[in-house]
């Protein structure tokens, strides 16, 4: 099964879309939790209210206070309690699937390879100079497992769309989501997750060329606009302060 995490804040104008990608998938075994993570609007959680209970397998968390996309990703993935071999989709609530067959495309993926977790290719819309697109880690790298000291000669390879087999994301440590003091990352969640699966994976990964994913680049309150010093001080923590991981497999 894959269990679907869509975490989103002031972001009404796109949800509606977000959220109708996912429900015309063909690939029809998944379960979605939408979080709404203390949105200026109220409109923003009736609506995902309105929207999940009228659909099987879909749920929703309300946050009263905005707590940060990584602590809502965490708390919607507990709240669906997956299986070892249920994978985690991440869908970010001002982004869309391309069509309707990327969970399918997903799902033949780690059938056919037999591998932990993926990334992909996405769209920025309207383009965006700034983006980057995903590429596969050199090999040298997957030998050493030496993707943290990576990031600073080749840049993160990986992007949307990000998806990681529960087997690996139930042996991360929360405690490598927060900053010393107890206090949960506000940004770089993307990073602070499949850096240490990458990790764990031992190479087996797959980095999927094929368009999955839209990423919009017109939100006004992305986290790379209302946190861009954050992002770069928290990065530069997860990359040099925290200790890798040994590879599972």
């Amino acid at each position: 099964m894959l269990k679907v995490v869509v975490s989103s804040y002031n972001s009404l104008e796109w949800l509606p879309k977000t959220l109708y990608s996912i429900d015309y998938q063909t690939y029809e075994n998944y379960e979605v939790c939408v979080v709404d993570d203390g949105s200026d609007d109220p409109k923003q959680a009736e609506y995902i209210k309105e929207y999940c209970s009228k659909k099987d397998n879909w749920n929703y968390i309300i946050h009263e206070e905005n707590k940060g996309t990584l602590f809502s990703q965490v708390e919607a993935i507990t709240y669906m309690n997956p299986n070892d071999e249920d994978i985690i989709v991440w869908v970010d609530g001002d982004d869309w699937l391309i069509d309707d067959s990327v969970f399918q495309t997903v799902v033949d993926t780690y059938e056919r390879t037999n591998c932990l977790m993926t990334y992909g290719t996405y769209r920025p819309q309207p383009y965006a100079d700034t983006c980057s697109m995903a590429r596969r880690y050199p090999k040298q790298v997957e030998r050493k497992n030496s993707y943290r000291a990576h990031a600073y000669v080749g840049g993160l390879l990986f992007n949307h769309l990000r998806t990681v087999k529960y087997l690996l994301f139930k042996h991360l440590d929360y405690s490598d989501f927060m900053w010393p003091d107890g206090t949960w990352f506000k940004c770089a969640g993307d990073t602070a997750v499949i850096i240490p699966c990458l990790e764990m994976a031992g190479g087996r990964y797959e980095c999927i060329t094929k368009e999955l994913y839209v990423y919009n680049t017109n939100n006004p309150v992305s986290d790379w606009r209302r946190w861009s010093d954050e992002i770069d001080r928290t990065h530069s923590y997860i990359l040099k302060k925290l200790r890798p991981k040994k590879p599972l497999v």
